[in-house]
């Protein structure tokens, strides 16, 4: 993912989501970044089929569908 130093956008503390696509014969993956909370984060996971969390005391909350 391309930094904030670099022209990406700040990732820390937001939620991504990343969706692959078919272009062609290929597969491309677009990333959209959203506030914690936010609409965009809501619909995320609500249309999520499995939502769990990594390990450890600062685990991090993954969907995927």
């Amino acid at each position: 993912m391309i930094t904030k130093a670099k022209g990406g956008v700040d990732y820390a503390g937001r939620v991504i989501q990343l969706e692959k696509r078919k272009i062609g014969q290929s597969y491309v993956y677009v990333i959209s970044v959203a506030d914690s909370g936010s609409a965009d984060h809501v619909a995320w996971r609500s249309s999520s089929k499995h939502v769990g969390s990594t390990g450890g005391a600062e685990g991090r909350e993954y969907g995927y569908y």
